[in-house]
């Protein structure tokens, strides 16, 4: 029903004419027209339209399984938006998700209840790829991909309707296109063309308002609210007397005691990683491996079960699995992560195993720079409520929650925090310095950053040199607005900053570019290479400068072996990344990624071959150039015996710049002969106890962003000898360098004294002179340097 928000302000109303009537018939086969009416939110369709009608921005809320992500669009449709003789709606209508597969899923199903193929009247946009064309009406897109095209045209004249589906995941692209639609929305309401009104619909299972759509002082003050209140099917909750602390052998335990006792169904499991994931699949397939079981009160019947797999980096044949039906006398079993929590309808669920666990990366000060690390954390009440309605989609069904109610009510927050408060906002500055917007705490955030996090992103931007400076502009450097000629390229690269100053770095060079483009596409995937057993076979791509160029190396390897006459064989490459102990799916990303990158560019893709010592030595130094606060020097064994490092460890320690230690990760990451190292990531781990095996983590969920993708946090081998809950930072892509090279790219945080005024010496026709250098406080000795 329509609500006014607050019981206190009228529904928003702007004057509009009174529209002809204008409506468009959609032939839909007769099953799927009797199963949409059943859907809740069909119940809702005109009071949903002549809300949209007579408001420019409307609240959706409905309950998992009401069926909004996939009516709500089609309801417009036959009202006549996107079509071309529309009289008022003549542009296409977007529909954003959060993650790729979300946005492509419920794309595919669209088209089908519109009795239509795939990328003509319905059509999806993500990253790599995309199926729409000129006659599309319906464009599922990420909504990583709809923020860059309202960087490019902030009224988005090509859209009549956008709607923004799953808001209460708060992810952060959904928060800056809030953010960006309050004045669209505006702007397209001042302007009189032919473009018309913009019309935006905000959906969610569970809805957020406060600070974005309640009060006078909100993003949308007071839209109308239309609530879909019921669920198609009821769910029943069944909390655990106690929580279970191994819950990973007791989401095995409770699946078997569903796959015995309970009725045919099947069975969708939540755990926090990848690891947990694969464990859990191991061990039912073990128990129940092929044979078929009685099952209670089944009268007789036998019944098997297939277990599936699902999270974010498995290959999309394996993803597409969960939605295959095996049979009445199988049983489906899906083990997934939070990526099967959205959009994302896995048919034929009837129980659900909640096991209430995230895994979260969360940032924090040390060591002179940002630590990160992955906490499995408790999910919020409202990620709970998304998991439990899992099983009421497409029949009665149970939830089966690993955490007893008193930890529900007083342990998880009602909602999740927004990514925006969680994550640097280096990304997020310069995205908005490059748009004009120059006093950034200005923005009208849904939620605001902390204002120290937004001074220290421009900060590291300043590093970068994408911000100019009083004494820039002093100079006479070009500049748009607070943003330098570098800032301006930075921001038209789809890579968080510090992997853009590295492309550029890299295209000076020219040689080195395709290879850095290579690098670039392993830093946004995160890791190539399979842990565990697989380590052994990763050491034909040894490079003693470091375990990026081994990685780079590896995608090198696999791309050559693929790719032919231009193209690239994807089966081919997914042999090669079996054989070698590769993650295919990511591989095929990061190559996918540097060709998206090598085509921004202008530069041709092709296969490369090994890269040479000279070209590694200047991808190592354009790397420094984008991460120069992160470097690390090999510890001595008066600072080891001071922070209480054994001996045995010392040849794997290294000291930051604020005095901390921190260890590579195994025993071939890295020369042992290098002083001096730059890294990617300052991770923070729980340390292993003597004899322990290897802990658990696996790979958030990919959206289609543009700013760096969260990565994969698999524990490696270290026999470390620490107690049980102490905690231990490591490094994480790490390539050695030498000290010159930090006086001449990474020179702004460096400090000459003694600067002799003696020629020693031409190097590229420059002068170099010799002076006394430290970094960081760490005293280099006298070094040859340029003149600045």
């Amino acid at each position: 029903m329509l609500e006014k928000r607050g019981g206190e302000t009228a529904p928003q109303k702007t004057s509009v004419k009174k529209r002809r009537k204008f409506f468009v018939h959609v032939d839909r086969k007769p099953q799927v027209q009797a199963a949409r009416l059943e859907l809740p939110v069909c119940m809702h369709e005109q009071e949903i339209i002549d809300a949209v009608h007579h408001n420019d921005v409307v609240l959706v809320s409905g309950a998992t399984g009401t069926g909004k992500t996939t009516q709500v669009p089609q309801f417009l449709v036959e009202d006549g938006f996107g079509d071309a003789a529309s009289p008022e709606y003549k542009g296409m209508i977007a529909v954003t998700q959060p993650r790729r597969v979300a946005a492509v899923t419920c794309a595919r199903r669209v088209a089908y209840e519109m009795n239509t193929r795939l990328g003509s009247l319905v059509g999806y946009h993500v990253r790599h790829d995309a199926k729409f064309g000129e006659e599309t009406k319906i464009k599922f897109v990420t909504d990583g991909v709809l923020l860059r095209e309202v960087e490019d045209d902030v009224l988005l004249n090509k859209y009549s309707a956008i709607v923004i589906d799953e808001v209460h995941e708060r992810s952060m692209n959904t928060d800056l296109l809030l953010a960006f639609l309050s004045r669209t929305t505006v702007l397209r309401r001042k302007q009189e063309n032919s473009v018309g009104r913009l019309k935006v619909i905000v959906m969610s299972a569970t809805l957020d308002v406060q600070g974005v759509f309640a009060g006078d002082g909100a993003l949308f003050p007071n839209p109308p609210m239309v609530k879909v209140p019921s669920r198609q099917y009821p769910v029943t909750i069944h909390f655990a007397r106690r929580t279970a602390e191994d819950y990973v052998d007791e989401s095995f335990r409770k699946v078997s005691q569903i796959h015995r006792r309970l009725p045919q169904g099947g069975v969708l499991v939540f755990l926090s990683g990848r690891q947990e994931v694969e464990e859990v699949c191991k061990r039912l397939r073990e128990e129940f491996g092929n044979r078929k079981i009685d099952i209670r009160d089944s009268e007789g019947q036998k019944t098997g079960i297939e277990v599936i797999p699902f999270y974010a980096m498995l290959a999309d044949h394996l993803q597409r699995r969960v939605f295959d039906t095996f049979g009445e006398d199988i049983r489906k079993v899906v083990v997934a992560t939070n990526i099967a929590e959205t959009s994302v309808t896995v048919p034929g669920i009837s129980y659900v195993v909640d096991s209430g666990r995230v895994k979260e990366k969360v940032y924090r000060k040390a060591g002179g720079g940002l630590l990160s690390a992955y906490e499995v954390k408790w999910v919020s009440q409202a990620s709970a409520e998304q998991r439990a309605g899992r099983g009421g989609r497409t029949g009665a069904g149970h939830c089966y929650r690993l955490y007893s109610s008193a930890v529900y009510e007083q342990q998880f927050e009602e909602f999740r925090a927004p990514e925006i408060v969680r994550v640097p906002a280096d990304s997020i500055v310069l995205r908005l310095r490059a748009m004009g917007i120059r006093h950034v705490t200005k923005f009208p955030f849904p939620t605001r950053p902390n204002v120290d996090e937004l001074v220290a992103a421009e900060k590291v931007l300043l590093q970068l040199g994408a911000l100019h400076s009083d004494q820039d502009g002093q100079n006479g450097q070009q500049c748009l607005l607070g943003v330098t000629k570098v800032g301006r390229e930075l921001a038209r690269i789809p890579l968080p900053p510090r992997f853009g100053r590295m492309l550029l770095a890299a295209w000076e060079d020219g040689d080195a570019f395709p290879y850095a483009c290579r690098l670039a596409g392993v830093l946004t995937v995160g890791t190539v290479l399979e842990r565990g057993e697989k380590e052994a076979l990763h050491k034909v791509f040894y490079k003693e400068r470091g375990e990026l160029l081994r990685e780079m190396g590896a995608v090198c390897a696999a791309e050559h072996s693929g790719r032919q006459d231009g193209r690239l064989d994807v089966r081919s490459i997914t042999s090669f990344c079996g054989t070698f102990g590769l993650i295919g799916r990511s591989v095929v990303e990061a190559i996918r990624v540097s060709e998206q990158l090598e085509e921004l560019f202008g530069w041709a893709p092709s296969a490369l071959e090994p890269a040479e010592d000279r070209t590694e030595r200047v991808l190592v130094r354009c790397f420094l150039k984008a991460f120069a606060d992160q470097v690390g020097r090999r510890m001595r064994r008066d600072e080891a015996a001071e922070l209480g490092v054994a001996p045995k460890r010392l040849r794997r320690a290294f000291v930051l710049r604020g005095g901390d230690g921190a260890f590579v990760e195994g025993k071939h990451v890295v020369d042992e002969s290098a002083q001096f190292v730059v890294y990617w990531q300052l991770l923070e781990r729980e340390a292993k106890v003597k004899g322990g095996g290897g802990g658990g983590a696996g790979r958030a969920e990919i959206r289609d962003d543009y700013d760096e993708m969260e990565s994969d946090c698999e524990e490696r081998g270290g026999g470390a000898t620490r107690a049980a809950g102490a905690k231990e930072k490591f490094l994480r892509g790490v390539c050695a360098i030498e000290k010159e090279w930090l006086v001449e790219d990474a020179r702004q945080l460096c400090e000459l004294r003694e600067v002799g005024g003696g020629r020693l010496g031409q190097r590229g026709g420059k002068r170099m002179v010799e002076a006394g250098v430290t970094y960081g406080g760490w005293p280099l000795g006298r070094v040859r340097v340029t003149p600045s």
